[in-house]
């Protein structure tokens, strides 16, 4: 069981997170089956994935304390959908949509 976290500068509207600008910034809690923080990334493997309009990079990164940083960055305008799964099952609120709004020169 997992969850997702804050994403900077989005507005929540539904499932839909609106982003003015490139990159949002997201942090996943992890935990066992019994509520136990996963500190051990080979414990909770986490995989990202952006699909829309355009490229959306995913990086991940292992804050070694049960949290993750998800970095997503699109260069295009538009819906992105997006999944975070932990041992190849979704986390609460996954798959998700974030719809970007980028200002010409953040491209």
């Amino acid at each position: 069981a997992s969850s997702a976290g804050d994403a900077h500068g989005e507005h929540a509207s539904s499932s839909t997170l609106e982003i003015e600008d490139s990159p949002v910034v997201l942090r996943v809690f992890t935990a066992d089956t019994f509520g136990n923080v996963c500190t051990h990334s080979h414990a909770c493997s986490l995989a990202v994935r952006a699909c829309g309009p355009g490229v959306c990079a995913a990086t991940v990164n292992d804050c070694g304390d049960g949290s993750h940083a998800v970095r997503l960055r699109a260069r295009v305008s538009g819906k992105y959908r997006v999944s975070v799964q932990v041992q190849g099952k979704h986390v609460n609120g996954s798959p998700f949509t974030v719809a970007y709004h980028l200002h010409p020169t953040a491209r």
